[in-house]
């Protein structure tokens, strides 16, 4: 039987592992650390004559005390990684360290349990891929890039100021480094 495979961009943010078909990357950009800083609280960003979401995925794996400053938080978007959703939106997801490509079999791909939401794992999470590799097992979360950007949608509608701090930000510019 000959199992079937799929490229992934895979990614970490916090301690999870993210991934996301190769065919949705449209590109990788490092950033200087000044505009990582600045993607940490952005909605939006321009890249040349387009401006693009920005989804800050951290937020869905947030530490419960906001006083907890770890080295990682330092790193916060030193790479940002420009994706396509399915109706063509395009969005910037601030990574803190270089993705990987990796080939994940289709076999090790199940739906995520309802149960897993209510214990606090963020609605964006299609799937999660099990892959044991030399006795090491690890999992891999499948990111729904369109559950996202309804996500971040549906957040900016839920909040009353949301609307007017968004027409009051000062974009980012993003070019590629």
């Amino acid at each position: 039987m000959n199992a079937t495979t799929q490229k992934y961009i895979v990614f970490r943010i916090t301690n999870y592992p993210l991934a996301l078909p190769v065919d949705r990357v449209l590109k990788i950009i490092t950033c200087p650390d000044d505009l990582g800083i600045m993607l940490r609280d952005a909605w939006l960003a321009q890249m040349g004559q387009r401006m693009i979401m920005i989804l800050n995925l951290h937020k869905g794996f947030e530490k419960k005390d906001p006083e907890e400053i770890t080295k990682e938080d330092n790193n916060f978007g030193k790479f940002l990684l420009i994706v396509r959703g399915d109706r063509g939106e395009v969005c910037g997801i601030p990574i803190d360290e270089p993705p990987n490509l990796e080939e994940i079999p289709d076999a090790t791909i199940q739906d995520v349990p309802p149960s897993y939401y209510q214990v606090g794992l963020p609605h964006w999470i299609a799937q999660i891929s099990i892959l044991t590799d030399r006795g090491v097992t690890k999992a891999i979360l499948i990111l729904d890039i369109d559950r996202a950007l309804s996500a971040r949608a549906q957040m900016i509608s839920a909040q009353p100021d949301a609307l007017k701090a968004l027409s009051q930000i000062e974009t980012v510019e993003v070019m590629a480094v």
